[in-house]
C-alpha cells in the first residue's frame, strides 16, 4: 500500500487538518504522521512511503536537512517530496537538495492534492530497478526514465539552471572492457556535490546530473573530475585520464545528453584528458 507522510510541527492548523483531508482523498489508513525531520527520517526507514509533505521550518531538524538526508540514500529515491512552506524564499535551496515540488502556505486543498497524485503516480514509475550491481550508482534505465526526466521537469517549471557532464576514462585500448575494480574506484570519485547525480551508462561511461548549476559552475567541475582522475592511482591501471562534455538546459533544448556526448566525443577526437562544452 502507498503510503503518504505529513510532516509539520504545527499540528493544530497545518498537520491535522492535512491528515484528514488526505485521508478522505486516499484512505486514512496510506497517511503517516511526524512533527519534525528527525521524526520523519525514522518513519521512512520503517515504512518506505511514496510521497511525503514536508514542512520547511521545523525544530528539532527542519525539513531541508530531512529531505538532503533522504535524498543521500539511493533505496529511498523513489520518494516524491513536496515542500510546505510560509515563508518568502528558500525555494531555490530545496530543489537544489532534491526536492520534486514547492507549495506555498496558506495552500490550496485541490492544488496540493494534485501534486500528491501526480507524487504517488511518479513514485511507482521510479521503483524500476535503480542501482548498478558493480558500481553501486544509478543505472542509466533508471537515470534517464526518472533522474533526468524528472529534473527536466523541475528546471522547467522553476526556470532553474541544470547541467550534465558526461565522463569518460581515456583507456589505452578503446574498445576495452573496464575491470569490476577500476569502475569502482571511478565511481568513488564522481560526485563532488550532496546535490549530484552520477549514474553509469556501461563501457568506460559515466555521467553526472548537476542539478542548479550554470554552464560555468558545471565546466569547473568537469575540469576538477578530469584532475582528481590524473591525481588518482586507479586500482592497478596506474594513472589514467578521462574526457568530459558538459551540457546545459536553455529551456528549449531536449537533446541534453546527446549534446553532452558530442562534446565529449570531441574532447576524446582533440586528444583525451579534456574537457569540453556543447555548443562552444
Amino acid at each position: 500500500m502507498a503510503k503518504i507522510l505529513i510532516v509539520d510541527d504545527n499540528e493544530k492548523e497545518i498537520r491535522r487538518p492535512l491528515v484528514r483531508q488526505m485521508g478522505r482523498v486516499f484512505g486514512p489508513e496510506r497517511i503517516l504522521e511526524a512533527e519534525n525531520g528527525q521524526q520523519a527520517l525514522e518513519i521512512v526507514e520503517r515504512e518506505h512511503p511514496m510521497v511525503i509533505l514536508l514542512d520547511v521550518m521545523m525544530p528539532v531538524m527542519d525539513g531541508i536537512s530531512a529531505c538532503r538526508l533522504i535524498r543521500s540514500k539511493p533505496q529511498f529515491c523513489g520518494i516524491y517530496i513536496i515542500m510546505l512552506t510560509g515563508r518568502e524564499g528558500g525555494l531555490a535551496e530545496g530543489l537544489e537538495i532534491g526536492a520534486d515540488a514547492y507549495v506555498r502556505k496558506p495552500y490550496d486543498i485541490d492544488e496540493l492534492t494534485a501534486f500528491v497524485r501526480k507524487g504517488l503516480k511518479q513514485s511507482k514509475e521510479r521503483t524500476v530497478p535503480a542501482m548498478d550491481p558493480v558500481t553501486g550508482l544509478f543505472n542509466e534505465t533508471f537515470f534517464r526514465e526518472s533522474l533526468l526526466a524528472g529534473e527536466l521537469a523541475r528546471a522547467t517549471r522553476y526556470e532553474l539552471n541544470f547541467s550534465v557532464i558526461r565522463f569518460r576514462l581515456d583507456l589505452p585500448v578503446p574498445d576495452e572492457e573496464p575491470d569490476d575494480e577500476l569502475l569502482r574506484a571511478v565511481s568513488r570519485l564522481l560526485a563532488f556535490r550532496e546535490s549530484d547525480r552520477v549514474a553509469y551508462l556501461g563501457g568506460h561511461d559515466f555521467v553526472v546530473m548537476l542539478p542548479s548549476t550554470p554552464p560555468t559552475h558545471a565546466l569547473s567541475i568537469a575540469n576538477r573530475l578530469c584532475k582528481r582522475v590524473t591525481e588518482t592511482p586507479l586500482a592497478g591501471h596506474g594513472q589514467l585520464t578521462a574526457s568530459c562534455g558538459v551540457a546545459s538546459f536553455d529551456f528549449a533544448e531536449g537533446l541534453l545528453m546527446q549534446l553532452a556526448e558530442d562534446a565529449l566525443n570531441q574532447a576524446q577526437i582533440q586528444g583525451g584528458g579534456l574537457v569540453r562544452v556543447a555548443g562552444a
